[in-house]
């Protein structure tokens, strides 16, 4: 027994003394070198083509709490009211017991949440949508609707949240920028129960087609047999 401990103790040393940082903060060409080649679909390597199409704002160079360094570009896309960033930063590698033994610079964006939550909002301003399925949030005591998720509770919200998606998707292939695959949440709720469930959005070759969760996916390719599917499996009848 006392063997053991000392091997797990010797491990841990190790593994401690194994820790450390990979790689350098990155530049502001390489953020920038980064924003022109995001993917829209890893896939099929399909690019989301921003080279020349987006201007920097700002350079914001800081230390983190913990004294690491980040630096994020701020970018605007040139002829869209959006604005998204790149960013360096340091991302941890954990181990069982959520400690941390490996530390590495990555570069990530938020470009596409923030281009599909502007499409989104255009769409359900066009259609005055007025927040018809709207799944409530309350962020710092107030209450929003939240734009990638919908609360139905009839066959009647159901209905419409499907023409809903499939007009979104006709929106969306008629939109300038390109975008990676995003979630819509759909939330069933009955009897003070609720169940959750998703239907994704994915570039393939410049058009968006839907994104079926393996266990209900429908063999004509409709939304409304893999609705159909996962209220079967899950036994939620809906009036």
């Amino acid at each position: 027994m006392k063997k053991i401990k000392i091997i797990i103790v010797l491990f841990l040393f190790l593994l401690l003394s194994s820790c450390g940082i990979k790689g350098e903060l990155h530049t502001e060409e390489e953020l920038k070198e980064y924003t022109d080649n995001i993917i829209c679909n890893p896939r099929i390597e399909q690019k989301c083509e921003l080279k020349n199409k987006y201007t920097i704002e700002k350079v914001i160079e800081k230390e983190t709490e913990e004294g690491r360094e980040e630096r994020t570009l701020l970018l605007k896309l040139k002829d869209l009211d959006v604005e998204f960033e790149t960013k360096s930063s340091l991302h941890c590698t954990e181990t069982f017991d959520a400690s941390c033994i490996e530390q590495e610079y990555l570069i990530t964006s938020n470009y596409s949440e923030q281009v599909f939550n502007y499409y989104i909002e255009n769409y359900e301003k066009s259609i005055n949508y007025n927040n018809k399925l709207c799944y409530q949030l309350n962020i710092s005591g107030e209450t929003t609707c939240d734009l990638n998720s919908f609360q139905i509770t009839t066959k009647e919200e159901m209905n419409y949240f499907i023409k809903f998606y499939k007009e979104l998707l006709d929106y969306l292939n008629n939109q300038k920028y390109k975008i990676s695959t995003q979630n819509i949440n759909i939330n069933i709720k009955i009897n003070n129960k609720t169940y959750y469930f998703e239907i994704g959005i994915e570039l393939i070759d410049n058009k968006y087609y839907p994104v079926y969760k393996s266990s209900y996916v429908p063999l004509d390719g409709k939304i409304e047999t893999y609705i159909d599917n996962y209220l079967y499996i899950e036994g939620i009848q809906l009036n």
